[in-house]
């Protein structure tokens, strides 16, 4: 590709400013060329506050202007396949907000979809491409810490309905797991490896969905986790913690989701603990970046594919084992 790689939001969000427009600026050869939302007037003032040239009457409109090179897609989870298909069929690579699909089902007929168009379906995962991340994975694989003997996640993040009445929306896909859930799911299978969920204790919410959820997982090399996660509304802070216990050592990381708001990193070799912290971009920031080496080169990139039906299945896993 020898001109930039244009991309077309299908939502009007906030998060898209965070994730897309904002490192847009800051990486060449990246465009936002147009945007589309529910309704045209919410389109037209988020493009003339973002400085977005183009706007779409539809989503539908968007994705057949020949406009965009991709599409990214933040909308409810139960809407993501549809748009997420009709963008892969007009040959548009797809940029889908996590979980990609609420299902394994929706997760393969999207790959299918990818697959036969010969176009790039990529979750949003973008903490995985944050150098923190590499660290983490980098003293896994080194060995000097040993092999893995417990995971433990826990991942509080407050959501008050009047505020995020989608996530508590059963219709729409709502409930942590296809949230915030879905983050240490994938920490779990990209540290650990696969894994089979011995029982989940869930906390429903009024409306029906899930709102707090911990989940016991075995691994397939003897380890176990706890997969500990909240959206349920109360006083306290976001809190976000990842434990890994091993033969010759520990690594203990703090918001691993966001580490460019603050981070803490620590790791223990025998009785010797260490620290790191890093400076620079966002994760949003090295995801993009990621993302358009890789169209550019053809290279894969870990968070496509059969990561995507990994996930979901381990997802749907946890669910299916609910008691509360």
């Amino acid at each position: 590709m020898t001109r930039p790689l244009r991309i077309g939001l299908i939502g009007a969000s906030n998060l898209a400013i965070t994730s897309i427009i904002e490192p847009a600026r800051k990486i060449g050869d990246v465009e936002i060329t147009m945007v589309a939302a529910r309704e045209i007037s919410r389109a037209i003032d988020y493009a003339a506050a973002n400085n977005i040239r183009s706007v779409a009457a539809n989503y539908q409109e968007l994705i057949k202007s020949g406009g965009v090179d991709l599409v990214y897609i933040c909308l409810p989870n139960v809407l993501h396949e549809e748009w997420g298909t009709l963008a892969l069929e007009n040959k548009l690579h797809v940029l889908l907000e996590k979980p990609a699909a609420p299902d394994e089902a929706a997760a393969m007929r999207l790959l299918a979809a990818a697959s036969k168009n010969n176009c790039r379906l990529i979750e949003a995962f973008h903490y995985h491409y944050h150098p923190l991340f590499t660290a983490i994975k980098q003293l896994v694989l080194d060995g000097n810490l040993g092999t893995i003997k417990s995971f433990s996640a826990k991942l509080d993040v407050p959501m008050p309905p009047s505020e995020n009445a989608a996530r508590w929306d059963k219709e729409l896909g709502g409930g942590v797991m296809l949230d915030i859930g879905c983050y240490p799911v994938h920490w779990a299978r990209h540290l650990v490896g696969e894994f089979e969920p011995i029982e989940t204790i869930t906390k429903f919410a009024e409306t029906g969905v899930d709102g707090a959820v911990v989940a016991h997982v075995k691994f397939g090399n003897g380890a176990i986790g706890t997969i500990d996660v909240s959206m349920t509304p109360h006083n306290g802070q976001r809190y976000s913690r990842l434990k890994l216990e091993m033969t010759n050592g520990a690594i203990e990381v703090r918001n691993l989701v966001l580490p460019h708001y603050g981070h803490d990193f620590n790791w223990r070799i025998g009785d010797e603990w260490h620290h790191k912290e890093f400076k620079g971009g966002t994760t949003y920031f090295y995801q993009l970046q990621a993302i358009k080496e890789a169209i550019k080169s053809g290279g894969k990139l870990p968070t496509e594919g059969d990561d995507i039906l990994k996930n979901a299945q381990s997802i749907m896993a946890i669910l299916n084992k609910q008691v509360g």
